[in-house]
């Protein structure tokens, strides 16, 4: 972990750079985004320079091998150059506070948009989580968490106090990850927060919702107030309470959640009504308690007008 720890402090001392933290705060200040909450998150930038990360690992000694393997350097046509370029730098911890990967939003990008490092040893793009070292100790004193669409959004949550909020940076979180949560959410909630309508991210948050609820966690969601704008955008024009008070006020169950997405998006279409229950059925089939698995096929009864023994026996086939 030398290396990332190396080239996460260079990412750093880039964005002091005037010129640097000129245009990657101008970006993150559009975005309601200060400079507290950056340094708690250890955001850097990288400039455009193609072959900068490249130098600066060659001269402190690191092996340009191992940072090829770890997707920070790649071959071009000229000889070795930098992966990332012209970007916001986010390093992805550990739960010791170890960086293990990076993210970064490209300067000219859509907010939503971020990159990240291959898998290696040490990283795994398509399991790992935002947020989770500076959330750790605020979960397991609220005992809860919300989950969100990306890392600005962590970013924006934290800056409200809403400290206990993490991301997925893939399709799905580490199994290990979701065990840490489980011990540490107990009898409480994790609350899905999220923006994007596209199936997509809707598979992300179901397939998340699912890893969850098996784990024995409770979980909620919450859409934005406005289709497809993010809880950055979000929070821009909003207070903190007022926000708090809109999750409060707004958030369902996870079931009557997915279902009413699913069925909305299926109207008429019989078959995709069936898809849409199925995949719900697969949702309710995850939780460990039959008394939870009664209750909420009780939900889905009144939402798809099917008797619950009816999608009792639909569940047991899946």
């Amino acid at each position: 972990l030398t290396l990332c720890d190396f080239v996460s402090k260079h990412y750093q001392q880039q964005i002091a750079v005037e010129s640097n933290n000129a245009t990657a705060m101008a970006r993150l200040n559009a975005l309601g985004l200060h400079e507290a909450v950056v340094k708690l998150f250890g955001l850097g930038y990288a400039d455009s320079t193609p072959d900068s990360l490249v130098d600066m690992i060659s001269k402190a000694g690191f092996s340009i091998s191992n940072a090829n393997d770890l997707g920070l350097v790649a071959p071009l046509a000229n000889g070795m150059g930098d992966v990332i370029n012209k970007a916001i730098v986010l390093p992805v911890y550990n739960k010791t506070g170890k960086v293990t990967g990076f993210a970064w939003h490209s300067i000219e990008a859509d907010p939503t948009s971020f990159g990240t490092t291959c898998r290696s040893a040490i990283f795994n793009p398509q399991e790992s989580v935002f947020g989770l070292f500076q959330a750790n100790h605020a979960i397991a004193k609220a005992k809860s968490c919300f989950i969100v669409d990306n890392p600005f959004d962590v970013m924006a949550m934290h800056q409200n106090g809403l400290t206990n909020t993490i991301s997925p940076i893939g399709e799905a979180i580490d199994r290990y990850i979701i065990n840490d949560l489980a011990k540490s959410i107990k009898d409480d909630s994790a609350t899905l927060i999220t923006a994007h309508r596209s199936p997509q991210q809707l598979a992300t948050m179901f397939r998340i919702a699912d890893q969850l609820i098996a784990a024995g966690i409770n979980v909620f969601a919450v859409n934005t107030p406005q289709p497809e704008s993010s809880i950055t955008a979000t929070l821009s024009g909003c207070s903190a309470s007022a926000w708090t008070q809109y999750i409060n006020d707004n958030k369902q169950d996870i079931v009557t959640w997915k279902a009413t997405i699913l069925l909305n998006d299926a109207a008429n279409n019989n078959t995709m009504r069936i898809k849409a229950i199925r995949s719900t059925l697969r949702t309710i089939k995850a939780m460990r308690d039959a008394t939870c698995q009664q209750i909420y096929l009780s939900v889905l009864s009144k939402l798809t007008r099917y008797p619950v023994e009816t999608l009792s026996k639909e569940m047991n086939t899946l």
